[in-house]
């Protein structure tokens, strides 16, 4: 019986000592601190999809004091322009998927008033002047990918919160300017502050559903690495068709929501 005891309390030892030398790391593969070493799982980060976008006039980077000329010869400026994306989804050339993995937590009221949590795909953009990097989120893709697909607007349900709903640095915060409206009508999708040459300054905002843009993006992901895709706008091409001073409000408008699938592209120098 003595025996035995030593031989269990040996083989106590040993179990201990295999625990204690045990490595903590990240063991899923797609991870981008995957550590081959690791036996016990833990603190897997993954890599982040940036979005870098390039605002153009046709062959000219933007600026709001060139001037163009619309479908009749009008000559204009573009003074601002903003607008959302969202649902930012990558496509294979198997033509699978890919969306972020981050999330948020968001509170509604159901139709009885109830408090109710909902979880929503945090990869909302802010878009604003000049050449900037947005950071999308956390992404698990990797090979060849064919396209990008995104919407200009929001879905319903973060459409439906206020900007005090979010953190001061998230995109749906309060902005300067704002781009939220109130309650019922929720944010603007889309706006832009058009100058011509005469003087005279066109406003154009977009409230309607959020629209899908597709862009042909050949490209290849390496797994485990942040990445970074370069986007064009062109907002020559966004305007296409359009007379600033013979169109009404809503003619500018769907103008503008019908060139949106042009008015992408990916971008090259």
């Amino acid at each position: 019986m003595r025996t035995i005891s030593i031989y269990s309390l040996l083989l106590l030892m040993l179990v201990s000592l295999a625990s204690c030398d045990r490595v903590e790391g990240c063991l899923d593969s797609r991870a981008s601190n995957f550590d081959v070493s690791a036996d016990k799982d833990c603190c897997c980060t993954y890599p982040i999809f940036n979005l870098r976008i390039y605002p153009t006039l046709n062959a000219d980077t933007y600026s709001p004091v060139l001037f163009k000329e619309d479908a009749i010869g009008t000559v204009y400026q573009v003074n601002d322009y903003r607008m959302y994306f969202s649902g930012i989804r990558l496509v294979r050339d198997d033509s699978v998927e890919f969306e972020i993995i981050d999330g948020l937590n968001v509170s509604l009221l159901d139709a009885e008033a109830v408090e109710i949590s909902e979880e929503l795909k945090d990869d909302y953009l802010c878009i604003t002047p000049s050449v900037l990097t947005y950071e999308v989120g956390a992404i698990i893709a990797a090979g060849n990918f064919d396209k990008i697909r995104f919407y200009i607007g929001l879905d319903s349900v973060a459409n439906s919160l206020s900007p005090s709903s979010f953190d001061e640095d998230h995109a749906l915060a309060d902005k300067t300017p704002s781009m939220y409206q109130n309650d019922s009508l929720g944010y603007t999708f889309f706006s832009s502050t058009v100058v011509l040459e005469r003087g005279d300054t066109v406003r154009s905002t977009l409230l309607t559903s959020p629209k899908m843009v597709e862009v042909d993006f050949p490209v290849n992901i390496s797994a485990n690495f942040d990445f970074e895709l370069n986007l064009e706008m062109n907002l020559e091409a966004l305007f296409e068709g359009v007379s600033f001073l013979t169109d009404d409000e809503n003619t500018i408008q769907g103008k503008i929501v019908n060139n949106f699938e042009s008015a992408f592209f990916k971008y090259s120098d």
